[in-house]
């Protein structure tokens, strides 16, 4: 059986699952946009978790740090009829996964403690890899131990691929390293670029061995002069050398899934329907929400 919810592996045998809150609803296959949105959400009450989720009208939404039974997101998340959300089974710790299509549209390819791959096979739409993750912090690892995790990592993802024939891939978390560090953007690593136009030439060469591209839009999201936040995560230590803001939370898009992302696909949340998730100085909001910022990530597919 692909790999469900418990209330969908349950409605299949013709009775009610623990888990679910009522029927999901018809997805609207010809919808011109998916939504993907990622929050860190670091013990975020339910209630703000669905707010943030209904308003911005999310397909797919994957949190981590998020309380691992699904219920209460379940029932905060489909207080409006027409949401339609069930829970995705997952064997990630640091992982949750909530969708309004139905999960065995979601087959499970592997999970591990940081990361959960699915292919995604939605009707009318092409098929593509969902890789979601939550890294081990910088507080609990070395550089070069979080270096080799995400080489490890881009091996996992072209593995993937390979075993799937699929070349669509979107890989979104808290990678708990900038755009800039070397296993996010070296050859080794995730090889994510800032530009589209270098993405588009799919791979290049190094030491006479080919090295495929990612695109990655996060590094238009550092700094003042970007349309939203500085970045994702705030963090002010007593180092010589600090950045303060980072862009831990990231989202990463194969060279063939470029031609449906818009220049807004990438957006930072920070507020939603008259809640502040920043606090008074722009800061993520800890208290009333998270110490990271959510991303939506909007595909015209």
């Amino acid at each position: 059986m692909p790999a469900c919810s418990q209330y969908c592996e349950k409605r299949q045998r013709g009775t009610p699952g623990r888990f679910s809150v009522r029927p999901p609803r018809s997805p609207d296959i010809l919808h011109p946009m998916l939504r993907v949105m990622f929050w860190n959400s670091k013990g975020a009450p339910e209630a703000l978790v669905a707010k943030v989720a209904n308003h911005e009208l999310a397909d797919i939404l994957v949190l981590a740090e998020a309380r691992k039974h699904p219920a209460p997101y379940l029932l905060a998340l489909n207080r409006n009829p027409q949401s339609g959300f069930v829970a995705c089974q997952t064997d990630c710790e640091r992982i949750s996964i909530y969708s309004r299509f139905p999960s065995d549209y979601f087959e499970r390819l592997k999970d591990s403690r940081h990361v959960s791959i699915r292919r995604v096979n939605l009707p009318a739409r092409p098929d593509f890899i969902l890789v979601c993750l939550h890294l081990p912090s910088r507080l609990h690892q070395t550089p070069e131990s979080q270096r080799t995790a995400l080489m490890l990592l881009a091996q996992t993802v072209r593995a993937a691929e390979a075993r799937t024939g699929i070349s669509r891939s979107i890989i979104i978390g808290d990678f708990n390293c900038d755009p800039h560090e070397a296993g996010v953007v070296g050859a080794g690593g995730l090889h994510a670029v800032m530009s589209k136009e270098r993405a588009q030439r799919m791979k290049r060469v190094v030491s006479d061995r080919e090295y495929p591209f990612l695109y990655n839009p996060m590094w238009s999201y550092l700094g003042d002069l970007s349309e939203g936040p500085p970045g994702t995560y705030h963090y002010a230590h007593s180092e010589y050398v600090e950045l303060f803001w980072h862009c831990f939370d990231q989202v990463l898009l194969s060279p063939s899934m470029l031609e449906y992302m818009r220049k807004d696909s990438v957006r930072v949340i920070t507020r939603v329907e008259g809640v502040d998730l920043a606090d008074a100085k722009g800061y993520p909001n800890h208290e009333r929400a998270s110490d990271h910022f959510p991303l939506l990530l909007t595909l015209h597919v």
